[in-house]
């Protein structure tokens, strides 16, 4: 009978030995890692033993990596075609949609097919496939469920609408254009393949550079105000990464990492993880059974949510809980440390027109001068930054024509100082950004606590209005502290003007 240590080695033979194979100079090393299921996660890597920091898991070459331009399809299509796919994913989508209507005939066919895995005893069947091919994801939600991201940030990040429509106006007219490429009416290029594509871009790619991709070499563009001659311009292009996507993403549980070894390989190496491509090295100690995870920054769950379809709920830290009110907390002390919501930098405008009077057309060419000066217009809260830096600087520009002079003239934002104006613009915004919730706090700790059904918008939506009520207390501390010194001085002023008439 076998245990489920031998399930964890022997069990993805399939997959492991299709990697190993696939092309020459990919690599695992199979004793200190094993494929197993999590959940709600699905696939994921399992260390089998102690593994010590930077350790090497396992190595890509670049030649299996796949991108818009490691696969033939560029060169079956006209120059015309290829550059109108030039826009987003649209490039990697039609390259793994044309890749898996290869079938076998592919090299990354053991990646994009699905792959069973014969255990015994019967019970113990597996199916795993090295990509999914479903998601629970946002994008593949009907409207009633939709309805349930309203006033999140994930409720205009969804895309489904855009999406269907780059399929029909760009990729379709191509497929049809080309028979002999894409077989007619195939599954493999029709709608649904074109969502999961991408759905599986937008949870497992990486970024790489474009020359370390395949793709052509960067435009040199001439300088003479350097002491170089010429600057390279690399732009980033999403890349599938074969064992790479297996790793799940967690708040801050990142303990490996993808590193390129291109430029760093020795020429008098002979280690199977020390040659040009990709190697994935352990970041820390992990140790025996636990999950090697592979996260980038600490996403929020809005963002789990619309890559992955799960969201985190570990047990917040003291330093949140003590920010939290009981209300906010409920029985229900647990959330992603993580969590962010965004201020639109048009609901600030909003707001300074409703405290300052001020029309949002004749503030554009301080909205303009902003952006020119490479700052954002759209404001990340979090529980450690409750107030984004950049927002005190951008309320003052709006507000001030004074600051506005200085800033056309010296070319300096405002500083961030926060007086009761600020205040009162930053109290009228938060309060706008929480009325777009059609649900309380209370309704969804009900959701949560109660609710035998979904539960991920509530989770996403309780996170973001915890972090909209902290900002709000902070402003009003602040606003409530400004008010009582400005009190204090008008005394001050008071007793030291009566002081001067008695002498």
């Amino acid at each position: 009978m076998q245990t489920f240590s031998s399930i964890l080695t022997n069990g993805p033979q399939h997959f492991l030995q299709a990697f190993k194979a696939s092309d020459q100079g990919s690599w695992y090393d199979s004793n200190l890692f094993g494929l197993t299921q999590f959940p709600n996660m699905g696939w994921g890597a399992v260390a089998l033993i102690d593994i010590p920091v930077d350790t090497p898991l396992f190595h890509i070459p670049s030649n299996l990596l796949l991108t818009p331009y490691t696969s033939r399809l560029a060169s079956l299509l006209a120059d015309e075609e290829w550059d109108k796919l030039d826009i987003g994913w649209a490039r990697l989508i039609l390259v793994m949609m044309y890749e898996t209507s290869l079938g076998q005939k592919s090299k990354w066919y053991q990646y994009l097919s699905k792959l069973f895995l014969p255990c015994r005893p019967t019970w113990l069947i597996a199916e795993t496939e090295s990509m999914p091919t479903k998601f629970d994801t946002p994008m593949f939600w009907d409207e009633t469920r939709r309805a349930e991201l309203i006033g999140t940030d994930l409720e205009g990040r969804i895309g489904r609408e855009d999406a269907d429509k780059q399929y029909f106006e760009i990729l379709l007219p191509i497929i049809q254009a080309h028979p002999d490429i894409f077989p007619p009416n195939s599954i493999d290029t029709s709608l649904e393949a074109y969502h999961l594509q991408g759905s599986r871009i937008l949870s497992r790619s990486f970024t790489i550079p474009r020359s370390k991709a395949g793709g052509p070499a960067p435009h040199v563009v001439e300088s003479d105000d350097s002491d170089s001659d010429s600057d390279e311009e690399e732009g980033g292009v999403a890349a599938m990464v074969w064992m790479a996507d297996m790793l799940n993403a967690a708040y801050e549980l990142d303990n490996a990492r993808l590193y390129d070894t291109s430029e760093n390989t020795s020429a008098t190496s002979t280690e199977p993880w020390d040659r040009p491509g990709y190697t994935m090295r352990s970041t820390k100690l992990i140790k025996a059974g636990e999950q090697i995870y592979n996260t980038y920054d600490s996403p929020p769950n809005s963002e789990l949510l619309r890559k992955y379809g799960h969201v985190d709920q570990l047990p917040l830290p003291q330093t949140i809980l003590e920010l939290l009110t009981s209300e906010e907390v409920g029985n229900h002390p647990v959330g992603n440390p993580g969590d962010e919501v965004f201020l639109p930098g048009d609901m600030v405008l909003d707001a300074v027109t409703e405290v300052r009077g001020k029309k949002k057309e004749d503030l554009t060419e301080r909205v303009d001068w902003w952006l020119e000066e490479g700052y954002e217009d759209t404001f990340p809260l979090t529980y450690s930054d409750p107030i984004n830096e950049d927002l005190i600087p951008f309320i003052r520009l709006m507000i001030d024509d004074d600051d506005w002079s200085r800033a056309q003239h010296k070319g300096k934002r405002p500083h961030a100082k926060m007086d009761q104006v600020v205040q009162s613009v930053l109290l009228s915004a938060l309060d706008l950004r929480a009325a777009k919730y059609k649900t309380s706090i209370e309704d969804d700790l009900a959701i949560i606590s109660d609710s035998p059904g979904e539960k991920r918008a509530a989770v996403v939506r309780l996170g973001e209005k915890r972090i909209l009520n902290v900002a709000h207390r902070v402003v009003m501390t602040a606003k409530l502290e400004t008010s009582t010194n400005e009190k204090k001085r008008t005394a001050t002023d008071y007793d030291e003007s009566r002081s001067k008439k008695k002498r």
